[in-house]
């Protein structure tokens, strides 16, 4: 576990360094999801409206694409990285949902 205020009560469940590994994101036991940046760990918390289900790194490592639930839908959203400036953008929830039955929206 990271020692921080945003992993201090849960553990970690698993993580994925970046293709390039400069960044591992992170999930909590709690669906959590947090951002460490290398070589110092500088830590990002990733504000979701629920729990995190999955994440994947882009093959550039810019972008970590993330599926949520939330009241009852699946979301993917997404969070723009930026390690050379040690920033972190979210890139929020729009574009596409599916619900729990296997249904999808768009």
């Amino acid at each position: 576990m990271l020692p921080s205020s945003t992993t201090e009560t849960a553990a970690v469940t698993d993580f994925k360094f970046s293709p390039d590994g400069k960044v591992v994101a992170y999930r909590l036991d709690d669906g959590r999801l947090a951002l460490a940046l290398a070589p110092a760990w500088q830590e990002q918390a990733v504000d979701l409206d629920g729990p995190v289900t999955r994440y994947a790194w882009s093959p550039n490592s810019s972008v970590l694409a993330i599926a949520y639930t939330s009241g009852g839908t699946t979301w993917l959203g997404g969070v723009r990285v930026a390690p050379a400036s040690g920033s972190f953008t979210d890139g929020g929830a729009g574009g596409a949902s599916s619900t729990t039955d296997g249904g999808s929206t768009a």
